[in-house]
This record gives structure tokens, sequence and C-alpha cells, in this order.
């Protein structure tokens, strides 16, 4: 049995989310030799090392196991995105239990199942961690009510995928990273001695490194609560070897 002390830094498991056309992909271009596995025509726009697309659970099993069983120079590989790949295993899920439908699976129990399929894709990403390649995926994000005992409900972003799904891969993640724009509020003179409170796009983008009741994220490199959605600020705080 070999016992070790100390931090043990290394490859990274990383969930990115974020709102609609924030810039996800284009972050995650900015990783060093990465390679993005896609799912969506969300990268064509970049100088980046990207498959086919993948249309089937199959391509996606098989791209993995390639990644696997051969040398190849990637350091990073970004899943473009787990939201679409979780149609892909909705689907896979459904054929193996002869329906059309995972929600035709009996007793409710579809969603539940497609956790077999996650766990064999999370399996093979953390051989690919062991290789040393570090492993990125992307996510939209929808609202969720969150009943909080201790204070009243609220709405909060989570990654947009089934309930169970959702929960396993934050669980499994280092890092969990919620993409948006900067939001600041003004008030605004409606007429008749009245105000609004307007919201105020600003041009900057950010991550959100840190748990909040809005969003949820979480991190294991001692990020701040937030900083810019850029590739080079996030890298100040990746071990070496990631």
């Amino acid at each position: 049995m070999k016992i070790t002390t100390g931090p043990q830094p290394g490859p990274q498991r990383c969930l990115i989310t974020g709102v609609p056309g924030v810039g996800k992909s284009t972050f995650a271009a900015g990783a060093p030799d990465a390679l993005f596995l896609q799912l969506e025509r969300g990268v064509d726009h970049l100088d980046v090392a990207k498959t086919e697309l993948m249309k089937e659970w199959s391509d996606v099993e098989a791209g993995l196991t390639y990644l696997i069983q051969e040398q190849v120079p990637y350091k990073w590989l970004v899943i473009d995105t787990a939201t679409k790949l979780q149609d892909l295993i909705d689907k896979q899920t459904a054929a193996e239990n002869g329906v059309d439908n995972i929600e035709k699976i009996p007793y409710g129990k579809g969603r539940v199942y497609t956790l077999n399929l996650w766990h064999r894709v999370t399996n093979a990403l953390d051989i690919l961690c062991e290789k040393g390649i570090s492993c990125m995926l992307l996510a939209h994000v929808k609202t969720k009510r969150h009943d909080d005992p201790e204070t009243e409900a609220y709405d909060k972003f989570v990654p947009a995928m089934h309930d169970c799904v959702q929960a396993y891969l934050v669980q499994w993640s280092d890092n969990v990273l919620f993409a948006r724009y900067q939001t600041r509020t003004k008030q605004v003179d409606a007429g008749f001695g009245r105000t609004e409170t307007k919201a105020i796009a600003t041009a900057p983008r950010i991550l959100r490194c840190n748990d909040r009741p809005t969003a949820t994220a979480k991190n294991r490199l001692g990020l701040p609560d937030e900083i810019a959605l850029d590739w080079n600020e996030f890298s100040k705080f990746l071990p070496k070897g990631a």
C-alpha cells in the first residue's frame, strides 16, 4: 500500500456552465493543446482541433476509446456540449430498454437509468486524467426553483440536465464554474415621480467560482468568487501539469 501526504495536483475535471452566447467554447479554446469532442456546431469559427460532429452514443464511445488506447498529443479534452451528450445518452438508454423515449421506461426510472452511460463517460474521463489529459465539459443552464428550509424559495441557475445527472456531474467535477455577463442595475426615471430598476449589461464576462444562491459553482483551486472569463486568467490558478 502506497501512502502519500500533501496536495497531489494534476489534471483537472471541469464543468463549465453558462448562459447562451456568453463564450464557453471560446474560453475552452484557450486551453493548451485542446481537442473538442464536437456534439454541437459551436466551434466552426475557432481555430481548434475538433472531431467530426458526433450524432450517436456509439460515436462518443468510439471517440473516448480511441483517446484512451492511442498516444495523442492533447492536454485537454473538451466535450461540447454535455447537454447535447445527454440527448444522445437518453436516446441510447431508451433503445436499450425497447422504447423510443426514456419517459416510457416503467416506474419513471428512465432518467436514473441514463446514469449507467454517464458513469461510463466519467470512468473514461478519469482514465484520460490518469494519462495526463484534463477534461472539460461545457453545458447550457436552466433555472430551477430551490426550496431552502432556512429562507424563502428562490430561482437558481443549474446545468441543463436531468436532476440526477447534474447532481452526479457536479459531485464528480473538481471545478464547476458558471459563465455569465456581468450586469449592474440603475434607477431610471419612469415619469410621474416613479423610478424603475433597469439591468445594464456590461462588456465584461465573468466566471463565478463559488456556490451562490443564484448559481451552482465550486472549485478546488482556491479561486476567488469571480474571475474574468478568460483562459489566461483561469490558467494562473491551475497546478503544474494541468
